[in-house]
């Protein structure tokens, strides 16, 4: 029997296919949750899934339902929507963002499950699985779910395509129906807000997992003056004409260069599985996550009235944000709150002090009226009022967050990191720092400050430096380098 150890991160399960993430073992797993449901709520229990648009998913798909089915569960949905490849007009894939399917499974389903390895490259495969507290169940409860591995049974191509459609065409889909029905009036009641003009170029990344938002912004662009202009929007397993990773600068070009040759106002960028959207502005500069962050609570606090719910304005944001954020924050009246690096922490923290939005540097953005989860489409429609209630562009509205010098973040390999953390402190304990351990360590004065945390998924240090000006920011970075 393979050893699946491997696949199994903080809060993902995620491999290469067939390395060792393969049938079996996505048959197994099914195994393992039906069990566990069954055992704590019976045979009602509801599971939902989606996937993004990789090569191997509909087998996953097929052999987790199997699974499923052989635990008793027989309430399952599949809610993608059905797309062609785009060089293979006989393959189907049921896409559908993690996004749509955190909305849509909210208080109707106990267990979803997203088959999305998100922003990586093409030969890998991955699930994240979500339970009915709207937390994602990390790996060592799922490990722990699986109480023994046997082999799957072998499924025909024909068995698994039946599994497919059959889930898609559940009892639940009304239900879902509705709850589609109900994210689009919220959104399109938001944009019908915006008066001005618009041209977006909006890079689909080879329609990873975004069918649903393709569909949306139709709708949207035919109510308001807004011109979308869309690229790499044709299904495409193999990421050929790029990855669709929204931290790599390289993945941006061909967004870069039609913003350009288009004169258009923006691009945007969807990653992997539809949770994160990159932002560029009319010049071709892609803009900074925490930037991002700060544009968007701007907006929000500008519109939000304090009431006996919200008499403190809270505004969550990750240890990496720039200082200019947090200044802003604070200087719209609104409450900057720290919190740990990952996006499971913002959540719970966010729900715990009723925030009305949070920001993370890696560029998942949460709101309160989607229960706190990411909705790329909302990060966007709160950057174009920005823009129209500023009368500014993309690139003004960034501007002002560029004062300091901010090092690109730096991943410095240690051979035990609990330790270099504690010669950082040591270090900077007698001097006149402010130091925060929310998250790894933070030293803080007038003039400059960074951030130091240990990597959730490999043995690296993180350094993030933020300084006046570029000499104070290249010394500081060498003095931690010394430290560590």
């Amino acid at each position: 029997m393979k050893n699946y150890d491997s696949c199994f991160k903080s809060y993902d399960i995620r491999s290469i296919y067939q390395d060792p993430l393969d049938n079996d073992f996505a048959y197994n797993l099914g195994r393992g949750i039906g069990a566990h449901l069954m055992s704590s709520i019976g045979a009602d229990a509801r599971a939902v899934f989606a996937s993004d648009v990789r090569q191997a998913n509909n087998e996953l798909i097929a052999y987790f339902v199997t699974g499923l089915q052989e635990s008793g569960i027989s309430q399952y949905t599949n809610i993608g929507l059905p797309v062609q490849h785009m060089w293979d007009q006989e393959q189907m894939r049921w896409v559908c963002s993690s996004s749509y399917l955190y909305y849509i499974a909210k208080d109707n389903f106990d267990v979803w499950v997203v088959f999305t390895a998100s922003h990586n490259p093409p030969e890998y495969v991955g699930l994240k699985i979500v339970d009915r507290t709207w937390q994602l169940i990390p790996s060592a409860q799922l490990q722990d779910m699986i109480s023994e591995y046997i082999p799957a049974p072998v499924l025909s191509p024909d068995e698994i395509s039946s599994l497919i459609t059959d889930a898609n065409n559940s009892a639940s889909h009304s239900l879902v129906q509705q709850k589609l029905s109900a994210l689009d009036q919220l959104l399109l009641s938001k944009y019908d807000s915006l008066s001005g003009s618009y041209k977006i170029v909006v890079d689909f990344s080879t329609w990873a997992s975004v069918a649903y938002e393709q569909e949306l912004l139709k709708k949207i662009a035919a109510n308001i003056q807004l011109e979308i202009i869309t690229i790499c929007n044709k299904a495409d397993t193999n990421y050929s004409l790029h990855q669709s990773d929204t931290q790599v600068p390289h993945d941006y070009e061909m967004l870069i260069a039609e913003v350009r040759s288009q004169w258009a106002d923006l691009g945007i960028m969807f990653d992997g599985d539809g949770d994160r959207l990159g932002f560029v502005d009319h010049t071709g500069q892609i803009i900074e996550w925490d930037i991002v962050t700060g544009i968007i609570a701007s907006d929000i606090l500008k519109n939000t009235k304090i009431t006996e719910t919200h008499d403190v304005l809270i505004v969550v944001h990750d240890v990496f944000t720039s200082r200019t954020v947090i200044d802003k924050i604070s200087s719209l009246w609104g409450t900057p709150l720290k919190c740990r690096v990952w996006h499971t922490h913002v959540k719970k923290l966010m729900e715990n002090e009723w925030a009305i939005f949070g920001g993370e540097n890696s560029g998942h953005l949460f709101f309160p009226e989607v229960w706190g989860f990411e909705f790329p489409l909302l990060a966007l429609y709160h950057v174009l009022w920005e823009m129209e209630s500023t009368q500014q562009s993309l690139a003004d509205l960034a501007q002002p967050y560029l004062i300091y010098t901010k090092l690109p973040m730096q991943k410095i390999k240690v051979q035990d990191t609990a330790t270099s953390l504690s010669n950082v402190i040591a270090h900077y304990k007698s001097k006149w720092y402010t130091i925060d351990t929310t998250d790894g360590v933070g030293i803080y004065d007038d003039q400059r400050w960074f951030v130091l945390r240990p990597s959730n998924t490999e043995p690296v240090l993180k350094l993030v430096i933020e300084a006046e000006n570029d000499d104070l920011a290249a010394s500081l970075s060498d003095q931690i380098h010394s430290l560590v």
